[in-house]
C-alpha cells in the first residue's frame, strides 16, 4: 500500500487527490498526513471526509516531523 501526505489541502486538493484516493484508490492508497498553513483547512477537509478524522496535521514549520510521524505510520 502507498502512503500519501497531501501537502496544501486547498478546493483542488480535496477534490483532485483527496476524493478519489479515498473513493476510487483505498485499497492501493492511504493518507498518513496533510500539511497546509492555514488550519481553517484542516477542519474543512474533515468535515467533508470524516475518514480523514484521525489523519495527523502538520503546519509547512514541521514538514521534517511529518517525515518522521509518517514513515512511521507505514508500519500500522
Amino acid at each position: 500500500m502507498k502512503k500519501y501526505v497531501i501537502c496544501g489541502v486547498s478546493n483542488r486538493a480535496l477534490e483532485m487527490f483527496i476524493k478519489p484516493n479515498l473513493n476510487e484508490f483505498s485499497n492501493e492508497n492511504e493518507i498518513v498526513g496533510l500539511l497546509d498553513s492555514d488550519p481553517l483547512r484542516f477542519s474543512n477537509c474533515k468535515e467533508k471526509y470524516p475518514k480523514l478524522e484521525q489523519v495527523p496535521t502538520f503546519n509547512p514549520e514541521q514538514f521534517e516531523t511529518m517525515i518522521v510521524d509518517t514513515v512511521h505510520s507505514a508500519g500500522r
